[in-house]
Order: C-alpha cells, then structure tokens, then sequence
C-alpha cells in the first residue's frame, strides 16, 4: 500500500488541507498542535471510520471547532490499482477502485480495509504509534515492555499458546475416541454386512412390491373402465325405468278409456236393443192398422 494524497477538511486543526506523499519516507514537520498528529489520525479514520472500535461521538469529538462536519480524502496504491476513500461526518462516504464503486457505508469500507489492507489491530499497533507513545517506550521501562508487548501481538500469541493447549488437549481425547472405534470396527464391519444383507432384502421386497403395484395398477384400471361401463349402463336402464312408468301409465289411461268406451258400447248396445224392439212392436202396429184398413173396405 502507497499513500498518495490526503485531503482534510475541518477535521481537528485542519481547515482545509492537502499533502502529497512521495515514495520513501516522508517527514512532516511543525509546532506543536500544528496538526501534524491529526494528519495520521486522518490516515486512520479513512481507512477504519465505521469499525465498532472506534468510540462514540468520535465525529463530533473531531469536527473543527464552529464546523457542521469533517470530509477527508484519501488516494493511494495498492497491488497495482488506484483507489480513492472519501469520509464524511453526515455519513455520505465511499470507495473506489480506479472510478468504480466498491462500497457507500462506512462499516463497509472498514470491513474493506481489514480484508485487503491490514487488520485494524495490526495497523494500529504496528504501523501507527498515536503521539507520545514512542517517549513512553523509551523512559519508562515498563511502558515500553507494555508497548511492545501490545505491538508485537505477544498477548495474542500467549492466548493463541493456551488455545493450542486446549485444541490438543481436545485432539487427543478424539484420538482416544478413534482408536476405540478402530477396535470396535470388526464388530463394525459385521454389523455394516448384516445390513447390508437386510438391505438387499428389502430392495427385493420393494421390487416386488413395485411389481404387484404395477399389476394393481392395471387392474385398477380394468375396474375403473367397467365401472364406467356399467355406470353407463345404470344411466341408460334408469332413462329405461322412466320410460317405462310413463308407458304403464299411459297404458293404464289406455284401459280406463278402454273400459268406458266397452262400457259407453254396452249401453248403446242396450239401447239399440230397446229401439229394435220398439222398432218392430211399431211394424207390428201398422200391420194391424192395414189389416183393419182392408177389412173394412171388403
């Protein structure tokens, strides 16, 4: 990584500000409270702003006096490619890879930074030592062993030294569990071929079962058509049926109309019977009125 420029506006001494970098070392100098401190604090801020380390209040602490907001800029190289960080207090930020966006919120672009440049922890207590800690390494002895200590990471290796205990102590409790396994595994290799076996019984009973459902299946259908048929032909002798009582009613008008016209000819019958007889009773008469009639004309 190669710092280009920063740019710092209103942010601790700074109004309005702007330093190049060269390559090499760079020496920044002035009075005390000039700013030169803040240039580094701006350099850390651009890179980590948004991590959860950093304290409340942090933007508001460091906005110049009388000053709505801070905005810092920061270009710089890295594995071959340019990138750009802009920061500001009301949170509207991002960065860039040679013009593109990568990320807009500050937790992204610390997240960013640690992945891709250095680790918060490693930039702060390797490469950036805050103002007065290089004096306190060298006057006071415990300071220093402090110190280094911290930038060192020796703590880190301590605790990473009693995890490793832990990890083996875990590891060979595995062991133990793994070497019983291993002589365990002839019973294991027994018990995994009787399964095995069962295992092949059952796939041929579900073959077969496949079979017999296959079959079913075809009967089934066998069914399903006849019961079409059949329900086809309940329709066809309950249409029938329907027919059939209108037939017999019909036909049981058919013989009551029957029955009163036999009835109807009975009587006619009956009546022309009387009307014959009245019939010839009146010949009779008139026969006798012309016997008479002869007689006396005799």
């Amino acid at each position: 990584m190669r710092i280009r420029s920063l740019k710092i506006k209103n942010f601790r001494a700074h109004e309005n500000s702007r330093v190049e970098f060269n390559d090499g070392i760079n020496l920044i100098i002035g009075q005390n409270g000039s700013g030169k401190s803040s240039i580094l604090e701006a350099i850390f801020a651009s890179l980590y702003l948004g991590h959860g380390s950093f304290p409340r209040g942090y933007k508001k602490v460091n906005t110049r006096i009388g000053k709505p907001g801070f905005e810092l800029v920061l270009k710089f190289e890295h594995n071959g490619k340019n990138y750009e960080i802009v920061r500001k207090s009301n949170g509207e930020s991002y960065l860039k890879e040679s013009g593109r966006v990568l990320c807009e919120k500050d937790s992204d672009i610390a997240r960013w930074s640690e992945r891709y440049l250095y680790p918060l922890h490693v930039f702060r207590n390797a490469l950036y030592i805050r103002q007065g800690e290089i004096e306190n390494i060298l006057v006071d002895e415990n300071v220093r062993e402090k110190v280094l200590r911290k930038v060192l990471g020796i703590e880190d290796f301590e605790n990473s030294a009693n995890n490793a205990q832990e990890v083996l102590r875990e590891l060979r409790k595995k062991k133990e569990y793994l070497e019983k396994l291993i002589q365990a595994s002839g019973d294991i290799q027994n018990k995994i071929k009787e399964q095995e076996k069962r295992l092949g019984e059952v796939i041929h009973k579900i073959n077969e079962l496949r079979k017999k459902e296959i079959e079913t299946a075809e009967k089934l259908s066998a069914v399903s058509k006849r019961y079409e048929e059949l329900k086809e032909i309940k329709e066809i002798l309950t249409q029938k049926e329907k027919e059939k009582l209108s037939v017999e009613g019909s036909m049981k008008k058919l013989e009551a109309d029957i029955k009163n016209t036999r009835d109807r000819i009975a009587e006619l019958e009956k009546e022309l019977r009387v009307l014959r007889d009245k019939e010839c009773r009146l010949k009779e008469i008139e026969w006798v009125k012309k016997e008479k009639t002869e007689g006396k004309v005799k």
